[in-house]
């Protein structure tokens, strides 16, 4: 059999205690070296601990070390534990007492827990082998295994478990869903990882306690144990809109605050309302609409920013529509007036294909006088004087649109008044000759037959 390669330590590095030992070769190609008779296994049929107990082997072998003609051949010790059990962050005292006083230095102690494998070597003194090992070793919480191994020989074997500490600083929490809708079914979950000072999780049932607080109610604590490292409370939706508020805290550690945002339901039916207008064809003026407060079914308003529509129909059929958004569970809304005499139906909408009440309005003629004629000299049209309703001249700026016809051509123009009239020009391009010309202006239509001459007058 060849003998197995290993890289070694330093002497300043054995008397650091801890080891890692590298094995280059293919371990299981590797046959158990002998110790005190050959054993013909594979390395790879051999449990950890066998593993371990050969590695200690090729330590001695690699270190040069000899077990002296003076150890007796019948030596054995036993491991001694001052605390089977501690915690984190309380060091055991670990040795072995031997049944003979002259020991060689080949006695270690193999550390199997959550740092992985770990070996140390002893320090014997009479019967006595010490085993120093830092520190950071005992701030892992778990079960450790140990083992004492001589000369490639297992000697002993105890368990160590190590505890975690109280939980201190900050509880790792998480909370979700993180928005619920109000009155329904749906569930949330809040969990807390409380953490000792080494950040083992707290120990198996460790209470924590939930402070949480519900839209409109009064605080209440909820205590659950810890079970598999975590402890958590399940939220049901309540019946108000708003923020549920959870704490989480295991003795004096806290968490960050969580929170669920409880969402309105679905909208009930609502009202809607004519704020203002102007009940005349003019399209310079707006409708203002305004709607009741929209709830949900649990009384809670919609959420602002919820999208309302109004929908204006005109015999029975869809004309326009006008979106705006809730603030205070309301919704306000402009709609633009006709440029013509009509009847609308106006109702709005939210998700759901939920409708408030339709409001109906009907709007009259603006104008009620709209004269025209035409300048040949200037190539102009001038519509006026344009009276509204009480006899008086319109405002500024009222929308005029002018259409011209032929049986193989149709022309329109547009402009605005001032002072009660409105002058369009009209194109040089323009051909002369008889036109249907049509004038309308503030849901007024005045039309008749009109010669487009280039020079001669009207």
């Amino acid at each position: 059999m060849s003998k197995p390669e290993f890289y070694c330590h330093s002497d300043s590095e054995w008397n650091d205690m801890e080891h890692l030992i590298l094995v280059t070769t293919k371990l299981s190609q590797i046959e158990r070296p002998t110790v005190g008779r050959r054993i013909g296994r594979k390395l790879n049929s051999l449990p950890l601990c066998g593993v371990l107990v050969w590695l200690i082997a090729g330590i001695t072998a690699c270190t040069g070390e000899t077990t002296p003609a003076s150890d007796p051949v019948g030596v054995s010790a036993r491991l001694m534990i001052s605390d089977s059990i501690v915690r984190a962050g309380q060091s055991a005292r670990i040795w072995a007492q031997a049944t003979t006083s002259t020991l060689d230095s080949n006695w270690y102690l193999v550390w199997s827990g959550g740092l992985g494998d770990v070996i140390f070597r002893g320090d014997p003194q009479d019967s006595l082998i010490t085993f120093r090992l830092p520190d950071h070793h005992f701030q892992k919480s778990g079960r450790i295994q140990l083992h004492l191994v001589h000369a490639g020989t297992l000697m002993d074997d105890k368990q160590l478990e190590i505890l975690p500490g109280n939980p201190v600083n900050v509880v790792e929490s998480y909370a979700g869903n993180k928005t619920m809708v109000a009155a329904s079914g749906q569930r949330a979950m809040v969990i807390a990882i409380p953490r000792d000072t080494f950040g083992n999780p707290a120990a198996e049932g460790t209470w924590v306690d939930f402070k949480l607080r519900y839209p409109g109610s009064s605080e209440m604590t909820r205590r659950e144990p810890i079970d598999h490292m975590v402890s958590g409370i399940n939220l049901d939706a309540g019946n108000r809109t708003g923020k549920i508020i959870v704490g989480a805290s295991a003795g004096l550690a806290r968490s960050v605050e969580e929170t669920v945002e409880l969402t309105p339901a679905w909208p009930t039916s609502f009202s809607l309302e004519v704020e203002d207008w102007f009940p005349y064809a003019d399209s310079r003026h707006n409708v203002v609409l305004q709607t009741g407060f929209i709830r949900d079914a649990g009384g809670n308003l919609v959420a602002d920013g919820t999208s309302v529509l109004f929908a204006v129909y005109e015999d029975d059929q869809l004309v326009a529509q006008y979106q705006s958004l809730t603030s205070s569970g309301s919704a306000r809304g402009l709609v633009q007036n006709p440029d013509r005499q009509t009847n609308w139906r106006i109702s709005a909408l939210v998700e759901g294909d939920i409708r408030s009440n339709p409001v109906r309005l009907d709007f009259a003629p603006y104008v009620v006088s709209l004269p025209f004629r035409y300048d040949a000299i200037q190539r102009t049209i001038i519509a006026g004087p344009v009276t509204a309703n009480l006899g008086q001249l319109v405002t500024d700026d009222l929308p005029v649109e002018i259409r011209l016809a032929q049986a193989d051509s149709i022309y329109y123009f547009s402009g605005l008044t001032e002072n009660g009239f409105c002058t369009v020009s009209l194109p040089t391009q323009l051909r002369a000759g008889q036109y249907r010309c049509q004038v309308a202006a503030g849901g007024m239509t005045t039309d008749r037959e009109l010669m487009i001459r280039d020079t001669a007058n009207d």
